[in-house]
């Protein structure tokens, strides 16, 4: 399992997880928008709780997306809040949406599913 983080902290955290017995996880420090790994790298790739908080989420998605070969599973917020950090707010149709724009602009075939759940919204989007 990999997980990625831009904070310095989190992935200090993780790999303290590493340490402490949990040894197929590999903390890697980067920009979900600027992934380093190659196409369709991982099964499932999750992207839980980041979208709302990214400038150009459309660049997160397609990232996602492309380092993908079997399905994305992505959570956003689905209702206004008061944290300064969050910059969209997405209903199903638009984060469907960002998913089927960010696909079309890889040449992907994908099937998206969004669900709401406490406050929240998750979509599933199957790749290929």
């Amino acid at each position: 399992m990999t997980a990625l983080d831009r904070s310095p902290q989190r992935v200090a955290d993780l790999e303290a997880v590493r340490w402490g017995g949990i040894e197929r996880l590999t903390p890697v420090s980067g920009d979900v928008t600027a992934l380093v790994f190659p196409d369709r790298a991982f099964d499932v790739v999750t992207i839980l709780e980041v979208l709302e908080h990214l400038p150009a989420p459309l660049a997160g998605a397609r990232e996602v997306l492309r380092v993908s070969r079997r399905f994305v599973i992505a959570s956003v917020p689905s209702k206004p809040d008061d944290n300064p950090e969050h910059l969209h707010l997405f209903t199903a149709e638009t984060l469907a949406g960002l998913f089927q724009t960010a696909a079309g602009e890889l040449g992907l075939s994908i099937g998206v599913k969004c669900e709401h759940v406490l406050n929240h919204m998750v979509a599933v989007v199957r790749v290929g």
